[in-house]
């Protein structure tokens, strides 16, 4: 039973998001039960996993069979799934310092990522999750003797990335079998892992070629290679595949990618994690951490180019408007004069003109007023009366 030590003052337990809760959880429902195995540097760690539904898909609790302990991780996760990160790491910072976890998740490679708890403590903390009926099948799942558990692609990759971890060394096969007499040669190529035919033809090593590659570079040739080298010249002139497997496997390059997987789990990470049905691993540590600085960076790069297809048009409609603004100040000072007639025939009558001239000009009718045409008229009587008495004849 995991000790409980009364909480510091001043640091009470923090609120849980209960408004947050899974909406997907039903307590009558049994949940399935799977068992996977986990191998992180040569150790092997069988978990069993319980796959919960999510609103946005679906969450995992877990429990390592070596040590009976439970992720309080995956617990947080699967009965609050949109909470924020703080809150889970206020939950198990408190849990930390107010309960016992020693001996819960194992140190060094065989340690894995989160916050892991005693079965019995995780008994103890379902019920403020709402897990005490959930949690029941996963605490209690044994598997059955003889079972072949599933492996991640991560284990599988390691596992196919470094075979001569998995198949035993030349010196010690060589060794067990040196004492069988004239069958060993036979019986080593039988029992050999690598593959008996080959697509490139090798040729039949010499004397000295054999001496070199034999064994590996710096190590002297033990007596039991010496005697199956001679074994192999007087039963078979042909080759044998071992001295090619072992010279080929520790110079293969490794890729940075596989380096990387390979690498050791620190204490305290979230580099570990489970594979989903689907036989993919979850990685939460480096690779997840570039992933989500590539889609930052993307969505950086979408946001920039609406900024600037955005101050484009707006740069486009500025420079329309000025071109509009100029050609139209162009259009009123290169506008030709223009003059309205206007129609006076209605307003002023029009009339001959009249024809003002001088009284000396001969041929020009004189106007007189009646009284001077009568006086004009009686001088003119008058001398025409003093002509005739003049000229008349007495």
């Amino acid at each position: 039973m995991a000790a409980y030590t009364l909480p510091n003052q001043g640091q009470p337990r923090p609120t849980l998001p209960h408004q947050l809760y899974n909406p997907q959880l039903n307590d009558n429902e049994t949940y399935t039960v799977k068992f996977q195995e986990i191998v992180r540097d040569g150790q092997s760690t069988v978990v069993a996993r319980m796959k919960v539904p999510t609103p946005t898909g679906h969450a995992f609790i877990l429990r390592r069979l070596d040590t009976g302990a439970v992720s309080l991780t995956t617990m947080f996760r699967a009965a609050f799934p949109t909470a924020p990160e703080t809150m889970e790491k206020d939950e198990s910072g408190w849990v930390k310092a107010n309960y016992d976890l020693s001996g819960a998740n194992r140190a060094g490679r065989a340690r894995f990522a989160g916050t892991w708890v005693p079965s019995d403590l995780a008994q103890i903390l379902a019920p403020a999750y709402k897990l005490d009926q959930i949690l029941l099948p996963l605490l209690a799942a044994e598997p059955a003797p003889n079972t072949e558990f599933r492996r991640s692609a991560r284990t599988v990759q390691e596992q196919q990335s470094s075979p001569a971890r998995q198949m035993p060394t030349p010196a010690s096969s060589q060794g067990a079998e040196s004492p069988s007499g004239p069958s060993a040669p036979k019986r080593r190529r039988a029992e050999s892992p690598a593959p008996a035919t080959t697509t490139t033809p090798v040729k039949p090593p010499s004397k000295k070629a054999g001496t070199n590659t034999g064994t590996p570079a710096g190590k002297p040739p033990s007596s039991a290679a010496r005697t199956l080298r001679r074994s192999n010249r007087t039963a078979s002139p042909a080759p044998t595949p071992i001295p090619h497997t072992v010279v080929a496997s520790p110079r293969s390059p490794r890729s940075p990618r596989k380096k990387a997987e390979q690498a050791p789990t620190p204490a305290g990470s979230d580099a570990t994690a489970v594979a989903d049905d689907d036989h993919e691993a979850i990685v939460e540590g480096p690779e997840a951490d570039m992933e989500r600085d590539i889609a930052e960076q993307k969505e950086l790069v979408a946001a920039f180019k609406q900024q600037r297809e955005a101050a484009r048009e707006w740069n486009a409609q500025i420079q329309e408007a000025a071109v509009e603004e100029k050609k139209r100040e162009r259009d009123e000072v290169d506008a030709p004069p223009s003059f309205n007639f206007a129609e006076t025939t209605d307003i002023v009558p029009v009339s001959e003109r009249a024809l003002v001239s001088n009284k000396r000009v001969l041929g020009v009718p004189i106007q007189m007023t009646p009284q001077r045409r009568s006086v004009a008229w009686g001088a003119l009587a008058a001398a025409a009366a003093a002509a005739a008495v003049a000229y008349y004849p007495w």
